[in-house]
């Protein structure tokens, strides 16, 4: 080795000493270069700024954030497959129960026996239900005093809280399972029951009739209901385009800044277009979901049209159901679908409602421009945009007064 390399590495060393010494004088707590080799520096890359050493203590900080961030994710999970699973328990005990009377109705020994069975699996998905949705309540409750220790420094949080949170998350992944299982008991047991209903004529004929009856109803009110909500979305439209000419008249007078009036349109300029940009968001909000109620329906649709077939012949004197099993799956898949289809016409329903209490909103913001002389004239309000049917007062907000 020269002597040039030797006084290098020296020198560097030297350097390092004195950064140290530095540093240690500006408030470092430990000297950041105490691990440095000298003779490893010539090929070491120099990045100006002192760390202090601090990064002995970020990273361990960082890798105890991320460690919290994933139980807490893994946390937010499991309450909701609990949730879901007690769900799923809840309508599968509702479907043994509704099964198990109807046998009872039928009597005999094999329909009494399927009731029986049917009503046991019923109350245990009942009770795993309820023991799912406590897991998942008590999952939260742990997460939640986990997370109200963190306060912005998740590396904060103590280990004993953390191990508290992975525990109720591993009792509410348990319920889930144990749910689910009771789950697939009781729909087995409902099918059974329904099953030996079938095998009887007169009861069969009922509850394929009650079941054709339960779709007609669903779908009417599916209807009526899209109907309303594209009412609520072409009065919106219209409302708003009114409302977008008086935003124009504000604007040409506060442009005019006519004395000490200018602010007063700005407030409610402001006022107008917060209101029309909520009515707008609610709009394409109810647009957006017709599309998901008319494929429900024709879901719906699809799934009835075996059962009204069987009904149509049983009613035309062909006596019992030939294949139970099969007729009690389709019975089975329709019941799903009417489910579904019940879900999304309550969510068009009250997106209906919110949508038009919006709309009402804004028509109050654009009347204080009204009293300033600025033309406010909203649209005529019409049941699904038929003309000469309007209505008088507040009562078409209620959808259930159309």
């Amino acid at each position: 080795m020269t002597m040039a390399p030797v006084l290098l590495f020296a020198a560097l060393a030297l350097a390092a000493e004195a950064s140290s010494a530095s540093l240690r004088g500006k408030g470092c707590r430990e000297n950041p270069n105490a691990d440095i080799v000298p003779a490893n520096l010539a090929d070491s890359e120099i990045v100006e700024g002192p760390d202090c050493g601090n990064v002995r203590v970020v990273v361990p900080k960082w890798q105890k954030s991320s460690k919290v961030g994933q139980i807490a994710g893994a946390a937010t999970n499991a309450m909701t497959g609990a949730e879901r699973a007690a769900a799923a328990a809840t309508a599968a005990q509702e479907k043994a129960m509704g099964a198990a009377d109807a046998a009872t109705a039928v009597g005999g020994p094999a329909a009494d026996g399927a009731a029986e069975d049917a009503t046991s699996a019923a109350d245990k998905a009942g009770e795993a239900s309820t023991k799912a949705m406590e897991a998942s309540q008590a999952l939260s409750t742990e997460l939640d005093d986990m997370k109200g220790g963190i306060n912005e420094k998740p590396y904060e949080v103590d280990d004993a809280a953390l191990s508290a949170v992975k525990k109720k998350s591993a009792e509410a992944k348990q319920a889930s399972k144990a749910a689910t299982k009771a789950v697939e008991i009781a729909l087995k047991e409902a099918k059974d029951a329904t099953e030996a209903v079938l095998e009887s004529s007169e009861a069969a004929l009922k509850m394929i009739t009650d079941l054709s009856d339960k779709t007609d109803k669903a779908l009417e009110l599916s209807s009526s209901t899209k109907q309303e909500a594209q009412w609520a979305i072409d009065e919106a439209v219209k409302t708003l385009e009114a409302a977008d000419e008086v935003v124009g008249e504000l604007n040409s007078k506060i442009d005019e800044n006519e004395g000490d009036q200018a602010p007063v349109f700005e407030g409610i300029k402001e006022g107008l277009l917060a209101a029309t940009e909520s009515c707008n968001t609610a709009k394409e909000s109810l647009k957006s979901s017709l599309p998901d109620l008319a494929d429900a329906v024709t879901a719906a649709e699809e799934a009835a049209q075996p059962i009204t077939d069987m009904k149509e012949d049983m009613a035309g004197g062909a006596g019992s159901v030939e294949n139970a099993g099969e007729m009690s799956d389709q019975m089975s898949t329709l019941d799903t679908k009417l489910k579904a289809l019940d879900a999304i016409t309550t969510q068009v329903s009250m997106g209906t409602e919110e949508l038009i209490s919006k709309k009402k909103r804004v028509a109050k913001m654009a009347q204080k421009a009204a009293e300033f002389g600025i033309p406010w004239a909203p649209p005529p309000e019409t049941p699904f945009g038929a003309p000469g049917e309007g209505r008088v007062g507040d009562n078409f907000l209620s959808i259930g007064a159309w």
